[in-house]
């Protein structure tokens, strides 16, 4: 067993790294870095929901999204667009519209409001607090959780780049073999094709899809030339090429074992 576990170990070629959508990568392993590929956040955005200001007030109210002079003020959302000129962010809970000499609206200081505030910079998230453009984010080697794809995804990555993993085929052999329901006399219920996709999956392998053979050399035969789709076959659309088969049964050298010729 020993020898034949390392000529298989020696058999087999490492599967090269490849992208993958951030959705299929819970669970993958990075094979490099990954960048910020932009400032994180990538723009200037408050904090609270409120107003943002340029100067003191009381300020005069302009549209959202203008220019701010100073002791002028424009509504903002929690994670809106700092406008140009706008020095704070004033809280909905601070400010209170009220009306000047000349019974035009103005925001003033009031309800929750402390003595100066808002002073310069608050509730503001400045662009690239978090990380910089080209910052690492993950490192390689890092096994990709639910939180991690959630950090690339706000980095601006659509994929990333992970070490391949091998897809499985099986081919589950026996005409006496049934799925599903009570055994009949001569029959025996199937064992293998519930669990040993599971099995890959838990060593790091992409369960692939399950053939049936029968007790036939021919059906062996195309059984596992199905395993290989060629390229650019009616095939290759569904499933690439398997890296490994797994066969069940077969092994022995009855007439309906033809596992060794097949392979021969």
């Amino acid at each position: 067993w020993q020898e034949a576990r390392q000529r298989a170990f020696d058999a087999a070629t490492p599967i090269p790294p490849g992208p993958v959508p951030l959705a299929k990568a819970v669970g993958r392993t990075l094979a490099s870095d990954a960048l910020a590929i932009q400032d994180m956040p990538h723009y200037a955005s408050s904090a609270m929901d409120g107003w943002a200001v340029n100067g003191s007030g009381p300020w005069i109210l302009s549209e959202p999204g203008q220019r701010l002079a100073p002791h002028q003020a424009s509504p903002i959302v929690t994670g809106g667009l700092i406008p140009p000129g706008a020095k704070a962010v004033l809280r909905s809970e601070s400010g209170i519209i009220t009306t000047d000499d000349d019974g035009l609206p103005v925001l003033a200081l009031g309800g929750a409001a402390k003595p100066g505030e808002p002073r310069n910079g608050q509730h503001i998230r400045k662009a690239a607090e978090e990380a910089a453009e080209g910052d690492v984010l993950l490192k390689a080697g890092t096994r990709l959780n639910p939180a991690h794809i959630a950090l690339a995804a706000l980095a601006g990555l659509d994929h990333v780049n992970v070490l391949g993993k091998p897809l499985v085929r099986f081919l589950l052999t026996g005409s006496e073999v049934v799925e599903r329901g009570i055994p009949q006399p001569g029959q025996v219920r199937d064992t293998f094709g519930p669990q040993l996709g599971a099995v890959v999956e838990l060593l790091g392998g992409i369960a692939g899809e399950q053939l049936r053979v029968g007790d036939s050399y021919e059906e062996w035969m195309a059984a596992l030339q199905d395993t290989e789709p060629e390229p650019g076959g009616p095939d290759a659309e569904t499933e690439p090429p398997a890296d490994v088969v797994i066969t069940t049964g077969g092994t022995g050298r009855s007439g309906t074992d033809h596992f060794r010729r097949a392979v021969a």
